[in-house]
């Protein structure tokens, strides 16, 4: 360490050239740090998602979900499996060890789902969910405007702003929710295919063959070479209609002579809606470890260049804009960050009472500052709440070496004169340069049990602990290479006695130190009575793992009957965003009901996730807190509608409760058991003993049960009198209830699905349902 010292002084010129290389570096990281409102706690965890169209929850986690739990047991790393059998849909969460990298596990992954996929049903496709986290919804908007429909919109949202925001740098993927998605019905009429003598496999049949092109090669004509190529993609819905059938004594009959041609919505399992009104949502997902600022100032950029080229009037709007949280966040780190440095200075000038000496520890400052910045960047930190928080714990530390080094050479320049600067200098430098990083070490020591931490704590707690690590380090480096150069130009030898100030305080301190040493056992009685007294009264603080973040958004999840259907979960909706809008707080309220495009959260429509984004603090009239708004909100919708329980939270908070556990709740308990009806009974006992608990809010049990059914039970032996096997039974059922897609058409980029099914009077209820007819083979 003495030898660096001395080493520094002779080579001045290269030091200060070090200095602007320190600065242009330290500047550089600090623009092109990956910023972030927090750390991503999120573990690493591949999600696979299956459509399973029609499928009901218990046919779903029977055929599909199961099959493939039962495939995935035993993958490398693999710590814990989670799934969700829903509607229509399955989802299976791996969650494999934080030394796992991301692409390698969704590599072992798909060699296993390669497997599966044949014992899997017809029609059911697994695909992984985007690789993402729980913090990588940083962008949101709604597509408005224009007087289109909402059939019109999702379109323009699935096959034009999706694709081209896709393109962006920075991001996985585009979660598309509400709207009618579109789709070319083929209404069969019962009636006329009794007529024709015609059943509805024939129809299916027919539009699955009439929906193709063919190649024939090449010809070779007058020199040129011509492709051969066979036009049979179906263009529109004409088209669909004059497919022929079969004939009836020479005449053809055409799909149009049996069955209305329309364009219709598809049965989807979401919506969306905002302020009241119906919309189409879109959803940036930012790709796992991206920079969360430069792929939203992208997006920000893309999204005026689209509205520009989309149809008068449509506009796509944001209503969730994680920019600016990080901008909040940033702007109280970094006022932190300058009045911590304000006050380091003032404080410095105060004791040292030389401007010269304060001047050289405060250069130190922003160097130390800019070092650590290196540092995080070549780490790998991102810049967030955690890791700049150090850096603020850190800054009363990190001028320590520089103090003690610039006063003891102010002190032996005052005392020295005449001697050569450059010994002096070289000399007092020396002489506490270790006590120097030692002080400093144990400091750094101070900080170690924090790189135990594992899990969640460790990806919140650990990127602080390094921060500060490397700033205490980075203060060492310009200590002992930046500060003994600079003292050496900078400082002057003066008067070497304490400022008016310092003297005060010691003329003060004199006699209490004086009566604290003739009196040590009354002092040292007094000492051990205070800490008693205050370990008396540690079990009556609050304990929380982290303070609750102001993320300036509120999320309200309005739980329903899970009987509830779409359509009247919307409504519901409408009347709870009426009530929210009651409060002059409330600036605009988007609801994500039901799953989306992309089932990453396959939760169904007796579930919500509205947005709220709030006014500014300034213009609020209900509560002054956050606390006290949600407390009034909460006291309003229990009031107006009952019979319905809310889950209280943040958008960044659900998404990354919901991602760690599988659970949308800070604190949860599951319960494990073969018999569902024994753990629903435990649950609701545990549920009513937990509510007892002082502080307890939102206590809900998850709802297993409570939806409908209708079954269709089969007459084995009267199906066999007919000739009929249960296969054309359930055929009926899948493509006239349901409706089957023989095929997709092509609208130049865009594609679309042919439905076929029965009109709505004959699958309106089970009467109807019971009505159908099935054809016999004669």
């Amino acid at each position: 360490m003495q030898g660096i010292v001395d080493f520094v002084l002779k080579q001045r010129l290269p030091v200060l050239l070090g200095v602007v290389f320190l600065v242009v570096a330290g500047l550089f990281c600090y623009k092109t740090i990956s910023i972030d409102a927090f750390p991503d706690v999120t573990n690493v965890q591949v999600q696979i998602i299956s459509q399973s169209p029609g499928m009901s929850p218990l046919e779903t986690e029977k055929f599909v979900t199961a099959p493939i739990e039962l495939q995935m047991s035993g993958l490398t790393g693999l710590k814990e499996t989670r799934s969700i059998s829903k509607y229509g849909l399955s989802l299976v969460t791996l969650v494999f060890e934080d030394k796992i990298d991301i692409y390698f596990a969704r590599q072992l992954v798909l060699e296993r789902l390669i497997e599966v996929r044949e014992k899997l049903p017809k029609g059911v496709e697994p695909t992984f969910g985007p690789i993402s986290t729980g913090l990588g919804e940083v962008y949101q908007y709604t597509l408005e405007g224009g007087g289109k429909s909402s059939m019109e919109l999702r379109t323009l949202q699935d096959w034009v702003v999706k694709k081209i925001l896709k393109t962006v740098p920075g991001v996985i993927d585009v979660n598309s929710h509400g709207g009618d998605v579109k789709e070319y019905h083929v209404i069969v009429s019962p009636e006329k295919l009794i007529k024709y003598n015609l059943s509805l496999r024939q129809i299916f049949e027919a539009v699955a063959r009439n929906n193709a092109n063919a190649s024939g090669s090449y010809l070779n004509m007058g020199g040129e070479r011509y492709i051969i190529r066979g036009l049979g993609l179906l263009k529109n819905l004409e088209d669909i209609g004059d497919i022929v059938v079969a004939s009836s004594r020479g005449t053809p009959i055409f799909v149009k002579d049996i069955a209305e041609l329309k364009l219709g919505p598809a049965l989807t399992l979401g919506a969306a809606v905002k302020n009241g009104h119906d919309a189409v949502t879109g959803i940036v997902l930012l790709v796992k470890g991206g920079n969360s600022m430069n792929v939203v100032a992208k997006v920000k950029e893309k999204i005026k260049e689209i509205n520009k080229t989309l149809p008068d009037g449509v506009r796509a709007i944001p209503y969730y804009d994680r920019a600016e949280l990080v901008k909040r966040v940033l702007s109280t780190i970094t006022k932190a960050l300058a009045e911590g440095s304000i006050l380091v200075v003032i404080v410095l000038f105060i004791f040292l009472g030389s401007v010269r000496t304060a001047l050289v520890v405060t250069l130190s400052l922003p160097l130390t500052v800019l070092c650590t910045f290196v540092f995080m960047r070549q780490w790998g930190l991102t810049a967030n709440l955690m890791s700049l928080g150090g850096l603020a714990i850190a800054i009363g530390m990190i001028v320590d070496g520089a103090v003690v080094i610039v006063e003891n050479v102010y002190r032996q320049l005052s005392e020295r004169k005449g001697e050569s600067r450059v010994h002096i200098v070289a000399e007092a430098s020396k002489e506490v340069v270790r006590p120097v990083f030692f002080g400093i070490l144990i400091i750094t020591i101070v900080f170690l049990p924090l790189f135990s931490l594992t899990d969640v704590e460790g990806k919140m707690f650990i990127p602080l602990a390094l921060t500060v690590v490397m700033a205490l380090v980075s203060s060492l480096i310009v200590s002992f290479v930046f500060v003994p150069v600079f003292s050496l130009f900078i400082l002057k030898p003066g008067k070497e006695e304490d400022t008016k100030f310092l003297a005060t305080i010691k003329r003060r301190f004199r006699p209490i130190l004086e009566w604290a040493l003739l009196n040590r056992k009354k002092v040292t009685a007094i000492s051990c009575g205070l800490l008693a007294a205050s370990l008396c009264l540690l079990p009556f603080i609050g304990r929380e793992f982290m303070p609750t973040m102001q993320e300036g958004s509120l999320v309200i999840q309005p739980i329903r009957f899970p009987s509830v259907s779409l359509e009247e979960s919307v409504e519901i909706e409408k009347r709870f965003q009426k009530v929210l809008f009651s409060f002059p707080e409330v600036d605009s309220v988007v609801s994500r009901i039901g799953a989306g495009g992309i089932a990453t959260d396959p939760q169904g429509p007796e579930i919500s996730d509205p947005i709220i984004t709030l006014k500014p603090r300034s213009q609020w009239k209900t509560a002054k807190t956050q606390d006290g708004l949600i407390a009034k909100m909460r006291e309003r919708l229990e009031g107006s509608m009952p019979g319905m329980t809310f889950n209280f939270t943040q958008p960044i908070a659900l998404r990354v409760d919901e991602l760690i556990s599988g659970v949308k709740s800070q604190l949860a308990i599951k319960i494990y058991g073969d018999d569902l009806d024994v753990l629903k009974k435990n649950a609701e006992d545990m549920a009513r003993i937990m509510s007892s608990i002082q502080g307890t809010m939102d206590l809900r049990v998850e709802q297993v049960s409570g939806q409908p059914y209708l079954h269709i039970d089969f007459d084995r032996k009267a199906t066999a009198r007919f000739g009929i096997n249960i296969s054309d039974v359930q055929e009926i059922i899948e493509t006239a209830v349901r409706g089957g897609q023989p095929t997709e058409l092509f609208d130049g980029d865009k594609r679309f699905a042919v439905k076929i099914r029965f009109p709505q009077e004959n699958r309106a209820n089970a009467e109807s349902i019971g009505t159908l007819l099935v054809p016999v083979q004669e």
